[in-house]
């Protein structure tokens, strides 16, 4: 009965351009984390392992792959490199996809 509730309460503060427009940032960068860690974890590397290849720390890898950090395409660049993955972008009228 929670979600429900939740899902309509969502729904209504979507309406909100703001609101929206803030959400769908929040939700991209979470789905590119959470992508991020999948393809970490197949490469059998920890966070710190791949903050060292990246010439960052532990705490940013965590930050990333929670949705919490911003990234650079440079920095994109990078983890697509060592994690030997690429990166596909779609781009339409009303948002960015991954």
């Amino acid at each position: 009965m929670k979600t429900r509730s939740s899902k309509i309460l969502l729904g209504k503060k979507l309406e909100k351009k703001s609101f929206a427009t803030a959400y769908q940032e929040v939700e991209f960068l979470v789905r590119l984390g959470v992508a991020i860690a999948k393809l970490r974890e197949k490469a059998k590397l920890s966070q710190s392992q791949l903050a060292k290849l990246l010439g960052t720390t532990q705490s940013v890898i965590s930050r990333i792959e929670n949705g919490n950090q911003n990234l650079s395409l440079g920095m994109l660049k990078e983890i697509t490199r060592i994690l030997k993955c690429t990166l596909s972008l779609k781009m339409n009228e009303e948002r960015v996809t991954l």
